[in-house]
């Protein structure tokens, strides 16, 4: 069995270098796109059938901003660490995502712990006696929020409201920087002032102006953000820990990331995101190089590393299987108590 630092060490080095010219260029190339795609879904003069393709681009172009962060976020995107917390900053404002609380709950908890519960924030599963113990609204909402529809509701509630935007004072307090978040905040409030302005010079009727510009795309992006993030490490192959323990950086970082492989027009609007692995090996690793970097460890670990192809069908398979979670067998169950994976082998 390959080592966590033999996988490290397959990667090219030459991956890890940055360049601020072709970063620059993406992070222009993006605003533009979700700037031009606002400015249609906002303008009440444009048809619905002009107003319609540009909401929904306008999600998407989102989610390549939220990528441009992520990666901001880990000083990758750029050489300079300013300059990243800069860029980073200016690209989460279209999806009002502080930079600071993002920084503690991805960074350091769920790259440090990857699906280690109560460490990991990120949809760790119940156990079967849990989820039967709890209230019936909530396992009602559990069942929601494990489900193809639902999952947008679990990244909007459990992630961006509890832990992003409105993180629990015991949360803030853990911060690096808990006075930065505030303006961050105040950043984000600002922006979202900006668009109503933007929107209300725009649009003669504002609601509706809201609801295409902002309402929408943003109900696009949360559900992809949402949709990604679960399927990066919720996978009948991948494993959850109940504690430390268990746990260790090779099963941590590799067999608890899964490669989604997209249609390539979507992989290269997002950003080579989907390149999941190689992130997790090496998060300093910058966007523009993962995939050269995935490609090493896909041909040198074949057997190790966790590819998904990704239809709409292989999701809603991935989601039916992926309820409940024994962590003592490292099994996956539904709602019944049923297992519906055999046990995972852990590394």
């Amino acid at each position: 069995m390959t080592s966590f630092t033999q996988i490290r060490n397959a990667i090219p080095k030459g991956t890890k270098a940055t360049s601020t010219s072709r970063a620059l260029l993406l992070f222009a190339a993006s605003w533009l796109a979700y700037g031009t795609c606002f400015y249609f879904a906002a303008t009440d003069h444009f048809s619905f059938w002009s107003r319609l393709p540009a909401s929904l681009l306008e999600g998407v172009f989102i989610g390549s901003l939220f990528v441009i962060g992520h990666d901001a976020c880990h000083l990758a995107f750029v050489g300079s660490s300013f300059l990243s917390r800069v860029l980073g900053r200016l690209a989460f404002l279209p999806q009002y995502q502080p930079f600071t609380s993002w920084v503690y709950s991805h960074n350091m908890l769920h790259h440090s712990f990857t699906n280690v519960r109560g460490l990991d924030p990120t949809y760790p599963p119940f156990t079967f006696e849990e989820f039967s113990n709890l209230p019936p609204w909530r396992r009602l909402l559990e069942r929601l929020y494990r489900s193809r529809l639902g999952i947008g509701l679990y990244g909007f509630v459990e992630i961006y409201w509890k832990q992003e935007i409105f993180p629990p004072r015991s949360m803030i307090n853990r911060f690096n920087t808990p006075n930065q978040f505030q303006i961050d905040r105040i950043l984000v409030g600002l922006f979202t002032g900006l668009q109503l302005c933007l929107i209300v010079v725009l649009s003669r009727n504002r609601f509706e102006g809201v609801c295409w510009a902002v309402l929408l795309p943003y109900a696009i992006w949360i559900y992809l953000f949402s949709m990604v993030t679960v399927l990066h490490h919720t996978n009948p192959r991948v494993p959850w820990f109940q504690g430390k323990d268990q746990w260790n950086a090779k099963a941590g970082l590799v067999n608890c990331s899964v490669h989604l492989e997209f249609p390539r027009v979507l992989e290269l609007i997002f950003m080579e995101v989907l390149d999941h692995t190689a992130h997790h090996v090496d998060p300093r690793i910058p966007l523009y190089h993962l995939r050269e970097a995935q490609e090493a460890l896909q041909e040198l670990f074949p057997g190790e590393i966790i590819v998904q192809h990704l239809t709409w069908r292989t999701f809603g398979g991935i989601i039916s299987k992926c309820k409940l979670y024994n962590y003592s067998n490292h099994q996956w169950l539904d709602f019944d108590g049923v297992p519906t994976s055999d046990p995972i082998p852990l590394s």
